[in-house]
């Protein structure tokens, strides 16, 4: 007799963050459950994966859960889409959240260049950012997601439209800066707001670094929608492989064609749009201070 599985976690962002390193670490916890094919599964973002349902998504939690208290899933895009959370929140009343925050330029920045990675962007950097305002007026929901390099650092309106539909006391931040001087603390964190055990200590290791791709054009129809590629994935590849499958088989082929990063990327970025872009942030980044009683000089101008 099949159980009915749903998330009462979710990790929802924000993209760049080390978010999948986090879910990989709290995911060996014996008291949480979280299938590794389901960290930024977009199953509340995508409307077509939605339309399948919550048996969908408990079918695939069902093949790994044993009774554990946590169900984690997680997709980066969830904090920034309404709708998500409009979802979670009719689909799984009661469920906590996990939002990791990163240097919004410092983000944006890696955002761009993780985009090029998958070959959804060709532009120079410069003309990608100046183009963004462009984005609502051109383009569909997906590249609209994709390429919001500057507007999915606006970190304190996308809480205050979380905090419209969930209490506060459900919502735990934590910092990449803080996750990468002081990882294991972190976690404890987490696990104190999970409820979970938190002596248990998890193996360490690092993973989603931006790289740069070995084929742009490959990387770019793995990740970029078509006509095609629906009718290959869906009448090949999931009918033969399952959606955990096929999900696998994505994440195998884009790590063989992602070489190790480069330290030219970083010497790529103009100064210039730097300065503008922590002058854009500035505004925002009080708020968020105001927001959780917190202190963020560091994401108001830059350090060095």
């Amino acid at each position: 007799m099949s159980r009915n599985i749903v998330p009462n976690t979710f990790l929802i962002g924000v993209q760049k963050a080390a978010t999948t390193s986090l879910q990989r670490w709290i995911a060996q916890h014996p008291e949480i459950c979280s299938p590794d094919v389901l960290k930024d599964y977009p199953f509340f973002y995508d409307d077509a994966i939605y339309a399948r349902g919550m048996d969908h998504l408990s079918a695939i939690y069902e093949k790994s859960c044993s009774h554990e208290p946590v169900i984690l899933q997680g997709c980066v895009s969830y904090i920034y889409d309404r709708k998500s959370l409009e979802r979670i929140a009719a689909d799984c009343p009661g469920a906590r959240f996990l939002l990791l925050l990163r240097n919004p330029v410092d983000r944006a920045l890696s955002a761009y260049y993780y985009t090029r990675q998958r070959g959804l962007e060709k532009r120079p950097i410069l003309q990608a950012f100046e183009e963004e305002a462009n984005l609502s007026a051109q383009g569909d929901r997906q590249q609209q997601l994709e390429l919001s390099y500057r507007t999915r650092g606006n970190y304190a309106s996308q809480i205050e439209d979380f905090l419209s539909l969930f209490p506060k006391e459900r919502l735990c931040v934590l910092f990449f800066e803080d996750i990468k001087r002081d990882p294991k603390a972190e976690i404890r964190k987490v696990f104190e707001f999970l409820g979970v055990d938190t002596d248990f200590e998890p193996e360490l290791m690092h993973a989603n670094k931006t790289g740069a791709p070995r084929s742009a054009r490959l990387m770019g129809w793995i990740y970029r929608d078509s006509r095609a590629k629906r009718v290959l994935v869906k009448g090949i590849f999931e009918p033969i492989l399952g959606t955990e499958g096929k999900i696998r088989l994505k994440w195998a082929i884009s790590k063989l064609l992602v070489t190790k990063k480069s330290n030219k990327q970083k010497e790529e970025v103009p100064e210039t749009l730097k300065r503008d872009l922590y002058a854009y942030y500035k505004p925002e980044v009080e708020r968020l201070e105001s927001l959780l009683n917190v202190q963020l000089p560091h994401y108001k101008a830059p350090t060095g």
